[in-house]
């Protein structure tokens, strides 16, 4: 059985305004990015 492992090049804390468009840029030049909300 393979390990199932997620590797991210960022991580952003908060889906406010400016989290959602650094996460929506970061994506569109193929960074992987993690957006985390805490609801």
């Amino acid at each position: 059985m393979g390990v199932n492992e997620n590797i991210f090049d960022v991580v952003i804390v908060g889906a406010g305004p400016v989290g959602l468009i650094a996460a929506n840029l970061l994506g569109g030049y193929g960074i992987k990015t993690l957006l985390v909300e805490k609801e």
